[in-house]
């Protein structure tokens, strides 16, 4: 969860530059992602999977979702930055009724176009060569190269296409999605309305509590993005039956147990965001289970040591032990925890 309070001032950080210091601590922390560009002075930031997890928010890490910068700090490119699912806001319930709008939230991957040094660059939040980064530069120019844009501005398209499908099936469909334009140096949404860009189907919401939707389960549909007017807040409600048939294409319980046992980190890359309540139960029931392990094997060593006999005398009594191995490290005073994973 995070609270609103924190969530509006994260979004209100409208610096034209981010501490680079602060990012490489967190870089080194393993919050933060920092690509070069091949060819430009230029820094990619993106959260991690940790940062998702464990829920380690800052505004430098709020905006690190395709943020570009050069090598002073200098924001160049400035794309959405995270939004939550509506259940994690706390405080969201309790904000008055406000106008608001509503789209359809798209299945694809976040397409970011910006300018620098007179060049049209495009990337995705981690890579400024992805395939969807390249693909999206071949879909404007085949599209949309006569567009007038405003190379003060960052725009963030969905990118749609066949060999990029996720979950929902949208048949053919090659093309950008237009989300947004921000203005780099001010942080200013601009309205994209009119554009020439196609973008997300906007809903109707007329009479209707921004609450009520949280209820739909469309089949081939993610869900919806729902952005509250007057504090620009952009929310994603997904769909039970989009978060069950993503979740079914990831990891499983075995798969964490596994990487429990081997003291290896968790892969939550391609996890998706709403399963990470889900895996943490199943990270706690395993640790529960090693706790109690642990305990019994501490216990009986101190039996053993409690008995007041000489050195050689306890030696004897441990290699009589079904789980012996365990107890010499704990005599020797040496790690032991792979060792207790493997009974588990």
């Amino acid at each position: 969860m995070i609270k609103l309070e924190d969530l509006l001032a994260f979004y209100n950080w409208t610096s034209t530059h981010v501490d680079m210091d602060k990012c490489q601590q967190l870089k080194e922390e393993g919050f933060l992602q920092m690509k070069k560009h091949p060819e430009y002075p230029l820094y990619l930031l993106n959260y991690t999977s940790k940062t998702q997890y464990t829920q380690q928010w800052c505004k430098e890490l709020i905006h690190a979702r395709g943020l570009v910068v050069a090598e002073d700090g200098e924001i160049i490119a400035r794309p959405l930055p995270k939004f939550f699912n509506l259940s994690e806001i706390d405080g969201l319930d309790g904000i008055p009724e406000q106008e608001y709008e509503l789209y359809e939230k798209m299945d694809g991957s976040l397409a970011i176009m910006f300018h620098y040094r007179e060049k049209r660059i495009f990337c995705t939040r981690g890579s400024f060569c992805s395939d969807q980064a390249l693909k999206a530069e071949e879909i404007f120019k085949k599209k949309y190269l006569i567009r007038n844009v405003m190379k003060e501005c960052t725009y963030c398209f969905e990118i749609i296409y066949p060999e990029n499908k996720i979950v929902v099936d949208y048949g053919e469909i090659e093309d950008l999605f237009l989300l947004s334009i921000t203005h780099v140096r001010s942080g200013k949404p601009v309205n994209i309305d009119q554009t020439g860009f196609k973008t997300a189907k906007k809903i109707t919401t007329t009479g209707i509590c921004h609450t009520k939707w949280i209820v739909d389960d469309l089949e081939n549909e993610e869900g919806y993005v729902m952005r509250f007017i007057s504090d620009n807040i952009r929310v994603k409600i997904k769909f039970d039956n989009y978060v069950k048939k993503h979740k079914g294409r990831d990891i499983t319980a075995k798969q964490i147990k596994d990487s429990l046992k081997k003291m290896k980190p968790i892969d939550l890359d391609f996890i998706p965001d709403e399963c990470y309540e889900e895996v943490r139960t199943i990270i706690a029931e395993f640790e529960d289970q090693f706790k109690r392990k642990e305990k019994d094997f501490i216990e009986e060593y101190k039996e053993i040591q409690s008995q007041n006999i000489s050195s050689r005398d306890v030696i004897e009594l441990i290699k009589q032990s079904q789980h012996s191995k365990i107890l010499f490290a704990i005599h020797a005073n040496k790690p032991y925890d792979m060792l207790i994973w493997k009974l588990l």
